[in-house]
């Protein structure tokens, strides 16, 4: 196990996330009911990165006579953050 740094020091920030949801309902009949809804996710548009690249490198004992550690480029670069601000409407039908 190899240690660079302080504890933590990689570590990507808490991530919040406010999604919203409205809704109304209504009952036509006695048997059918309609749910109109929209809906909001990641109100605050916030591009959190979700996960970064953990790889350090590579070491490799037995290619040459001289051990080799070979970096990886993409340590520590974002793969993955949260995707922006959605909109979704739809409606429900049930009887």
């Amino acid at each position: 196990f190899l240690q660079i740094g302080q504890p933590g020091r990689y570590r990507a920030p808490n991530l919040y996330e406010l999604d919203l949801q409205l809704s109304k309902t209504f009952r036509i009949g006695s048997a059918v009911t309609v749910i109109p809804t929209f809906d909001c996710f990641n109100v605050f548009d916030s591009h959190t990165e979700i996960y970064r690249g953990e790889v350090i490198g590579f070491y490799d004992a037995e290619a040459t006579e001289t051990p080799v550690f070979q970096t990886d480029p993409t340590f520590h670069s974002a793969f993955e953050s949260l995707s922006s601000r959605s909109f979704r409407g739809g409606v429900r039908i049930s009887f």
